[in-house]
């Protein structure tokens, strides 16, 4: 399947990326339209094997990392180590827009495809490196350090805000380190590539993670400048009436920010004298009895459905949520009528549902490819090369060993 709806119809990813922050990124591409060519080691990327997984009678797997970021793409196995295999990686870059990878730097020179070399030969190409802390260009010795989600979470300050009572940093529950990285990979190629609409070169984009979440994070790193000297945590400072409260059957979320909101919520929660009340109404002296708000709002939210106290605050123009779970997420009429998710074919025979673009992009139909799916129609439709041709190349191990099809 050849993209062909969407606002990069007609530009060719060559996607070299493995597990989640790559992939995501290039999964947005093939939203709004663009090829995807998905280049795999033989046997297949480690994605297709991560996180929960679903075999059928043929031995066939599909994963749930395989699953959340690939949709809309079309595989070809390559072995790079052998000659035949670069030859045909260095054609197809020679035919692509956006080349993007996500090894450790340098490994990708060493497999011969450094990116000053494939831009000598194709100025226009926009390349992309995701890495920890970026290239040996900008980043030095650092660049030697593999990236994992969690290492960039932990490195750029985030984990290091959500911490058990004991002070022991607690995991995030989700690789925000990967997701935040493909998104900002997603942009600054875009980006490129209207630089190069406007000059006809293109550039090379080096994206670290930690950089990445550190931008994040901004609130929190600006905000230690300001208490500096003041002899106070940071993690300390809460807002009052702002956070995680119990309800009879969950948890939900108020957010107030601003005196205003504070009064619209004691109404709510039936507490009107404590919106003029001088220790609550204003949010300074309301921060310092925090203790006194929480246990106000908790008396009042932990004796009723959650859902009747989003109802409720909602109805008063307080902000709040359920705290809902990847199962609520799943069941929720509202975010089925919203088409947050998309359905897609699995490959195996089913459908599996997944989050749709955040951007609003989409094609109207979605698979997640099988290792190697497309590499005999990729091979005749962009280089030419098929029947007995074809056939020597994957005797020669161009495609590696034993792969799927």
């Amino acid at each position: 399947m050849t993209a062909t709806a969407g606002p990069l119809s007609g530009y060719v990813v060559l996607d070299f990326t493995q597990i989640l922050a790559g992939p995501f990124c290039t999964q947005m591409f093939a939203d709004a339209g663009a090829t995807v060519i998905k280049v795999e080691p033989p046997g297949g990327e480690f994605s297709r094997t991560r996180g929960p997984k679903r075999v059928n009678d043929k031995g066939q797997i599909i994963s749930s990392y395989s699953a959340a970021v690939n949709r809309g793409k079309r595989s070809i196995c390559l072995d790079l180590k052998n000659p035949e295999g670069l030859r045909i990686a260095e054609q197809l870059v020679r035919q692509a827009d956006v080349v993007i990878e996500n090894f450790t730097p340098g490994v990708f020179d060493r497999l011969g495809l450094g990116f000053s070399k494939l831009r000598e030969a194709r100025p226009e190409l926009v390349t992309c490196s995701i890495s920890l802390f970026g290239g040996f260009d900008t980043a030095g010795d650092l660049a030697k350090r593999g990236g994992l989600s969690i290492v960039a979470e932990s490195e750029s300050s985030v984990a290091g805000m959500q911490r058990y009572k004991d002070g022991s940093p607690l995991k995030l529950g989700f690789p925000l380190g990967d997701m935040g990285s493909g998104m900002a990979a997603y942009g600054a190629i875009v980006t490129a590539l209207l630089v190069r609409e406007r000059t006809g070169v293109g550039q090379h984009v080096d994206i670290s993670m930690v950089k990445t979440l550190l931008a994040l994070n901004s609130i929190n790193v600006t905000g230690e400048q300001i208490i500096e000297g003041l002899g106070v945590e940071l993690r300390s400072l809460r807002t009052a009436g702002y956070g995680i409260f119990p309800a009879a059957d969950g948890y939900v979320t108020i957010a107030v920010n601003t005196d205003r909101l504070w009064g619209r919520l004691a109404l709510a929660i039936g507490q009107d004298w404590m919106a003029t009340d001088p220790r609550y109404a204003h949010y300074v002296e309301r921060d310092q009895n925090i203790d006194a708000v929480t246990a106000a709002i908790t008396e009042w939210s932990s004796g009723r459905p959650a859902a009747e106290v989003v109802e409720t605050i909602s109805r008063f123009g307080v902000p709040g949520g359920l705290v809902a779970t990847p199962r609520d997420i799943l069941s929720s009429e509202a975010i089925a009528e919203l088409g947050f998710l998309e359905e897609v074919d699995d490959g195996l025979g089913r459908v599996i549902r997944v989050p749709a673009n955040p951007n609003g992009w989409r094609q109207p139909a979605y698979a997640i490819p099988r290792i190697d799916e497309h590499s005999e129609e990729l091979m005749a439709e962009r280089l030419g090369i098929a029947g007995e041709d074809y056939d020597k190349l994957r005797t020669a191990g161009a495609f590696g060993p034993g792969a799927e099809v």
